[in-house]
């Protein structure tokens, strides 16, 4: 999920820049799950040309895009489920 959050946010990236935007994964890691994601066609790899280079960019396929309320939702529900932790903590602690 974090994978797939970060290419919604950030939009099409470049290998290198998914591992450094999702945080603690190993490079062998961020391949399954990419692969993974290919496969179940939420996302897409796909060649760019730079100059004399050409490098592979992910990004959200159209079926990946519809993901985006269901995330949405559930970063929402993270962060009600922290405050309400914090607010569970603080009382325990008086």
């Amino acid at each position: 999920m974090l994978v797939l959050r970060s290419l919604l946010l950030g939009g099409a990236q470049r290998y290198n820049g998914l591992l450094a935007s999702v945080a603690g994964i190993s490079p062998k890691e961020l391949t399954r799950n990419l692969r993974g994601l290919e496969d179940a066609g939420l996302i897409v790899r796909e060649p760019v040309r730079r100059g004399e280079c050409e490098i592979d960019v992910y990004a959200v396929t159209e079926l990946g895009s519809a993901l985006r309320p269901a995330l949405s939702s559930l970063g929402s529900f993270g962060v009600r489920l922290i405050q309400d932790f914090a607010a569970r903590e603080g009382r325990e602690r008086r």
